[in-house]
């Protein structure tokens, strides 16, 4: 059976897409920018935390997918990915808010202008047969946010949170298929009496 990769290749995607951004405007080495939780003991600039995946209400598929002639596969299950991105700086306590502003604003203005992230994401990964994977910065207040910062204990702190989706996580389950391939019809003359 094959195992689906499309959250860690979402997530690595992502990663990357901030990568190339904060290199170019801001000369953050790509090391300092990845996956983790946040208030973990790590070296990032930058962090990318998935904090949820939920289920898309809006893609559900009931037909099955055929593989051959006698072979079909189950539809797959489409899922929203939910990140949470924490600027982190290193400088010195008089400038540490003011230079973590300064990724938060490079970091919107690009994960805005993205959308489908056509930078970091292939082709292939963006399409699938009946949707396009988008990048969505979302628009959560102040209450969410912080439910989110108290669930990893941790203080609250000035973030961007954003959604990916839908990813197709394709079924590994599949079904034989019972096809009608021979049909006899006989047919019996009968003569009409009057």
């Amino acid at each position: 059976m094959e195992v689906s990769r499309v959250i860690t290749n979402a997530s690595n995607q992502l990663t990357k897409f901030l990568q190339d951004v904060l290199k170019q405007t801001m000369e953050i080495e790509a090391e300092h920018i990845g996956l983790s939780t946040p208030g973990e003991n790590h070296n990032l600039a930058v962090c990318v935390y998935l904090y949820d995946i939920k289920k898309n209400t809006d893609m559900i598929f009931r037909k099955m997918i055929p593989i051959d002639a006698k072979t079909s596969r189950y539809p797959s299950t489409y899922y929203d990915l939910h990140y949470m991105i924490v600027p982190y700086s290193k400088s010195d306590i008089r400038y540490k808010a003011s230079e973590e502003q300064r990724y938060l604003d490079v970091m919107i203005q690009a994960l805005g202008d993205a959308f489908w992230l056509e930078d970091g994401f292939t082709k292939e990964d963006l399409i699938t047969e009946h949707s396009a994977t988008k990048l969505e910065l979302l628009d959560m207040d102040y209450e969410e946010k912080a439910k989110i910062w108290s669930s990893l204990n941790q203080a609250f702190k000035l973030s961007l949170f954003c959604k990916v989706g839908p990813v197709e996580v394709s079924s590994a389950r599949s079904k034989k298929v019972e096809r009608v391939e021979e049909i006899q019809i006989s047919f019996v003359n009968r003569e009409r009496k009057e």
